[in-house]
């Protein structure tokens, strides 16, 4: 099991400098007269159909001049094997200006999910009924692992009324998600923010399978990487916080933002006065992982550790960091000499000031990835550079 202070994972891909995060439509259309209307992007066919990684997409971000993009991902030809040569897919991109908010809450609901509710679907595992996204024409679906349970295949009805059988591909609790496939390859596929940081305060609402679009509830984003114990075993972090309640069937659903495109799939924490959303960059990264592999592959340290308090951090002389409790005997902290006691301040680029940051910080780098941990013992710093290993279920971090 994942304990509250054992999680170590998560990534997050790369995103555009902050300056780049947004600017005024008029900007954007002058840099996108010097650009080719399509960027190509190389990637590598999985195991089981070719997608788009997420690795890539993070440093073609970073590389863009036009930012505040949202990106649909469609269907993706099946590989039966890995290609000996990467296959190059190109991208339409487009800049997405914010959809004014109107006085009148129901025009502007309507207006920010038009793209979106074709692509958002039922799903029902047993007696349950939540939501699901449709993020690849050829039938895949993301929706959340607390929904599915452990049920392997699930009731999927269309936006038409259509039901189809839909097969549970894997499910990750460490993300929240799984993947459900039906057999339809002519769906609507969902816009997906992910080349736009969402920010504390930014517009968004909540968009569950069937919803009368005049009763949506417009909410404000007030936490961009939460924290929540789903149980006394498990946490999820880096979540997006909307100060609206949940509403029905919105496990799964989507939280769209005021471009009208995807930004995170609904997860439901059991908190009464707001909603939670795994972003969509780390979702989709999730959703490839379980396409490939049918797990999410999360990194893996190999410590427990705690956050500290004030007076433990002024006595270690460090601004911030972890104290290492526990190290796994052979795993990759034990391997690169870290030690029980030790505080963490840095891994990679990432300050640490809590155990949250330092999970958020090891989703940047996949499992196999040699990183540079820098740590405080004896009042001296030191650097040590750790090969990630592959998080299994039951392993702490």
């Amino acid at each position: 099991m994942v304990g509250p202070e054992d999680e170590d994972d998560e990534y997050r891909p790369p995103l555009p400098p902050d300056d780049r995060v947004w600017r005024h439509p008029a900007e954007v259309a002058a840099d996108r007269r010097a650009l080719s209307p399509t960027v190509s992007v190389t990637t590598m066919r999985t195991p089981l159909r070719q997608a788009v990684t997420l690795t890539a997409l993070g440093a073609l971000g970073g590389a863009l001049v036009v930012s505040g993009l949202f990106l649909t991902l469609g269907s993706a030809a099946p590989g039966v094997a890995p290609a000996a040569e990467p296959a190059v897919v190109n991208i339409a991109m487009d800049p997405v200006v914010p959809i004014e908010r109107r006085v009148d809450r129901a025009e502007w609901a309507v207006a920010v999910s038009a793209d979106v509710v074709p692509a958002v679907v039922v799903v029902r595992p047993g007696g349950d009924t939540g939501s699901g996204v449709v993020f690849q024409s050829d039938g895949l679906i993301l929706t959340s692992s607390d929904l599915v349970g452990d049920a392997t295949e699930v009731t999927v009805v269309l936006p038409d009324g259509a039901e189809h059988q839909g097969r549970v591909l894997g499910s990750d609790a460490i993300s929240g998600l799984s993947v459900v496939e039906i057999d339809h390859r002519d769906l609507a596929a969902a816009p997906l923010g992910i080349f736009k940081q969402p920010m504390v305060g930014d517009h968004a609402l909540v968009l569950p399978a069937a919803a009368a679009l005049d009763e949506l509830e417009m909410g404000t984003l007030s936490a961009t990487t939460g924290k929540i114990r789903v149980s006394s075993s498990r946490n999820l972090h880096g979540l997006l916080q909307l100060d609206t309640a949940l509403p029905e069937q919105g496990s799964g659903s989507a939280l769209i933002d005021d471009t009208g495109a995807v930004i995170g799939i609904v997860v439901d924490v059991g908190t009464d006065n707001a909603t939670h959303a795994v972003p969509i960059g780390w979702a989709r990264k999730i959703a490839d992982d379980i396409m490939a592999w049918g797990e999410g592959r999360h990194p893996w340290l190999g410590i427990k550790g705690v956050d500290l308090d004030p007076d433990t951090r002024a006595e270690a002389g460090i601004d911030a960091g972890v104290r290492v409790e526990s190290v796994i005997a052979d795993g990759p902290a034990d391997h690169a000499d870290i030690r029980r006691g030790d505080f963490i301040t840095t891994i990679g680029d990432s300050s640490i000031a809590s155990m949250s940051d330092l999970i958020l910080a090891l989703r940047r780098h996949p499992p196999g990835e040699a990183i540079d941990v820098v740590l405080r013992r004896g009042g001296e710093d030191s650097h040590h550079l750790v090969h990630l290993g592959l998080r299994a279920e039951g392993e702490t971090d």
